[in-house]
């Protein structure tokens, strides 16, 4: 939670950026903790701390899986623009 924290104040107190996606990955980690609490998995007080670590790595998952995706996309399009950028300078 700390991490969390720390990076949203950088983004947006520091860069002064709207930032949507911690809430969509902190929501994605509720919703997890959520049915895993009401499911019965567990009771008590185990059951929650148990829900909320299960919770923190299925949104770290999923965060991992939207970065990698989005990375192998940036990198595709960042070498067709850069090959193209050379063609056009060593037709010069």
């Amino acid at each position: 939670m700390l991490f969390l924290a720390a990076s949203l104040n950088i983004t947006v107190g520091c860069l002064g950026q709207i930032t949507l996606g911690h809430a969509g990955f902190m929501s994605i980690g509720a919703y997890t903790a959520a049915l895993l609490t009401k499911s019965g998995f567990l009771s008590g007080y185990p059951g929650y701390i148990v829900a909320l670590i299960v919770g923190g790595i299925v949104a770290g998952i999923i965060g991992f899986y939207h970065w990698y995706t989005s990375f192998k996309t940036y990198r595709r399009l960042s070498c067709n623009y850069n090959s193209s950028l050379w063609r056009n300078y060593k037709s010069f």
